[in-house]
């Protein structure tokens, strides 16, 4: 998604406040705040819900709420809790661009993987693991951290896959799994299906679809649309050549950090009763979009499309993605085992 090409927003609160911080521009926070609910006015995904926020930034501008803030982290950090305070988005925040740079870097190792399937230094982008596990190696397992939207990502996947069709079982390990794209999705569930599956339905802001057009993707349908909002399918062919693991049980593990696109593809498989995920409720950010550049040094993450269920209509902002199978994350990789009979 590129930088909103709008211009800021002229400052109309008072000029003559003084920030209670010297080094802090009062006059650049409100300024920047006013551009802010431009942008979320114009591009957030549910369209009222922006009018709400915007008007709540508008408020808080000719009321001097950030004058005083001590930085640019306290003033993120302020305008992001106000916003949340008004309708709770997991992705929407303001920050620095240097925070944002840090949130970007590879995640820290968390819950860690078994040793054998450690990542190598010659993983793809996203895959920390990709290996044949269980006592008689005939056990498929992906472990993902992010769904690269490098094709060589993907690509890696299904090719792992393919060469172990022969596998009594495949785990796609999801529990630091913290978002991503489709194109892994794309690569490997037609391995899973042996029909036309719809397995979601992609909701955007029509003003955002206009402003930043994307190349289309074979896998998302457009369906009937409305002026303020573009419908897109997420619909996969079977696998022409391989056939072996349609009916192999498929397993997903999640953790309360499994979000964004990992929880696109828990409630792919949820909706298609595909497969089963063992694990903790995810993380509940469930609205897509990118940091955009809202000038001066600020950045915000704006959402504006969501994944729904196409059967209910609803998506899993703020709430997650409930497991079939209830345990703690650590445990889920050794419960799914267990189900397959391995272990004691």
């Amino acid at each position: 998604m590129a930088t909103p090409a709008s211009t800021l927003a002229t400052d109309t609160a008072a000029t003559t406040s003084t920030s209670a911080h010297a080094n802090f521009d009062a006059a650049r926070a409100r300024r920047l705040t006013l551009h802010l609910a431009d942008m979320i006015e114009d591009f957030y995904v549910i369209p009222s819900t922006a009018h709400r926020y915007a008007e709540a930034l508008r408020t808080n501008v000719a009321a001097g709420r950030y004058d005083d803030c001590a930085n640019d982290d306290d003033f993120g950090a302020r305008v992001t809790a106000d916003l949340q305070a008004v309708a709770v988005d997991r992705h929407l925040r303001l920050m620095t661009e240097a925070a944002v740079q840090k949130r970007m870097a590879p995640p820290v190792a968390g819950i860690a993987a078994p040793k054998s399937e450690q990542a190598s230094p010659d993983m793809p982008h996203g895959i920390e693991a990709m290996a044949m596990i269980g006592a008689n190696h005939d056990i498929a397992y992906l472990r993902f951290n992010q769904f690269s939207q490098d094709p060589a990502s993907g690509e890696a996947a299904r090719r792992f896959l393919v060469t172990h069709a022969n596998a009594r079982a495949v785990i796609i390990d999801g529990r630091p799994l913290r978002g991503g794209g489709l194109l892994p999705i794309d690569a490997m569930l037609p391995l899973f299906f042996d029909r036309t599956t719809t397995l979601a339905r992609l909701e955007t802001r029509a003003a955002a679809v206009a402003k930043y057009p994307e190349d289309p993707s074979p896998t998302l349908i457009l369906q009937p649309s409305t002026p303020d909002i573009e419908r897109l399918d997420h619909v996969i062919q079977p696998d022409a050549h391989e056939t072996r693991l349609r009916n192999v049980p498929l397993y997903f593990l999640t953790s309360s950090r499994t979000a964004s696109a990992g929880e696109h593809f828990a409630l792919a498989l949820r909706s298609t009763k595909r497969g089963v995920q063992i694990g903790e409720t995810t993380a509940g950010a469930g609205h897509f979009g990118g940091f955009e550049d809202v000038g001066e040094g600020m950045s915000v993450f704006l959402p504006i499309g969501q994944t729904v269920d196409t059967r209910t209509g609803q998506g899993w902002e703020a709430t997650g993605i409930a497991p079939d199978i209830a345990v703690p994350a650590d445990d889920a990789l050794r419960v799914a085992l267990a189900r397959l009979g391995e272990g004691g």
